[in-house]
């Protein structure tokens, strides 16, 4: 996987080779902090030092295929995905705890799509889902969910 920061001009780009086994999603945390969402398992990265992560690093998916994830904020991980068959969840992982992932809620849809944040302030955050939800069909059914959640929780 490849994390890559645009520079101030075309070409003064950085770009950190990380080796992670089938990494799907690097989400930006703080600084040179990514999280790696990946296929079974995801990691915590720091570019600014060493870029590779051991298997004692990796923390265990909430999901399968956690294809849909976003960053809350720079200690919470957001993740959604199917489980199986049109079982659909979405988790929070706040890294400040142990690894740990909390289920938030479940839908049902073929596939989670794709997750965004799109405001949030000292006591919520609105974020969006996008997902599939076709059934037996072969015609993609998308459906765009808000979910409103609390941002303050117990450090």
């Amino acid at each position: 996987m490849t994390i890559s920061r645009i520079g101030e001009r075309p070409g003064d780009e950085t770009r950190h080779d990380v080796p992670f086994p089938r990494g799907i999603r690097a989400l930006h945390l703080a600084d040179e902090r990514h999280f790696l969402s990946g296929t079974g398992h995801s990691t915590l990265v720091d570019v600014s030092k060493d870029p590779s992560t051991g298997r004692e690093d990796w923390i265990e998916s909430t999901v399968p295929h956690p294809r849909a994830a976003t960053s809350l904020n720079e200690h919470s991980i957001l993740a959604a995905g199917i489980r199986s068959s049109l079982d659909g969840s979405l988790h929070l992982l706040d890294l400040r705890h142990t690894p740990a992932w909390t289920e938030l809620l479940t839908f049902t849809a073929n596939r989670a799509t794709d997750l965004t944040v799109k405001s949030i302030s000292s006591a919520r955050a609105e974020v969006w889902l996008l997902a599939d939800a076709s059934g037996n069909t072969q015609r993609p059914t998308p459906v765009l969910v808000k979910v409103d959640l609390p941002t303050t929780s117990p450090s």
